[in-house]
Order: C-alpha cells, then structure tokens, then sequence
C-alpha cells in the first residue's frame, strides 16, 4: 500500500505544475501562477490527477510495448498536456 500511497502523493504534488512548460512556452508573465491557474480550470488537484496518472503511465510504460519507444511515448504524453492547455485556454 506504501508505493500506491507514495505515487499519489508525487502526483499531487507533481500536478500543480502540469502546465509550466505551455505556460513558460506562451509567454506567460507569472508561468507557476498561470500553471495553477489552468490546473484549477481543469477541475481542481484530483480532477487533474484522473489525467495525468493515465498520461503517466502511458509515458513510462504504455509507448513502450505499443511502439517500443519511451521517446515516442512521452512526446505523445507532452503533446496531449500541451493541447490539453489549448482546450483550457479557450
């Protein structure tokens, strides 16, 4: 139960900033706020969580044995992050 625990945790933490990298990338003037901000718009920490923790996954795991790519599989998980900041922004 420990690792589960632990994996939550990171991702609690690690979600607060999903958006820093567009955020950063759009010229925001305060790009941890912005990333925030657009986090909460996305529904708040767990909300965020329930996309994230599969985007995740997939990243680490998932590319891997659908294209035997971890390169391939976390540029997906980054694009999907990136439109998904497009999605909330409009």
């Amino acid at each position: 139960m420990a690792p589960v625990g632990f994996v939550l945790g990171f991702y609690a933490v690690e979600v607060q900033g999903v958006f820093l990298l567009p955020a950063l990338v759009c010229g925001a003037p305060s790009p941890w706020a912005q990333s925030r901000t657009m986090m909460v718009r996305a529904g708040g920490t767990a909300s965020a969580m329930g996309t994230v923790i599969p985007l995740a996954a997939w990243m680490l795991v998932g590319g891997v044995v659908a294209h035997g790519s971890p390169v391939r599989a976390w540029c997906e998980g980054a694009t999907a992050v990136v439109l998904w900041y497009g999605d909330l922004q409009s």
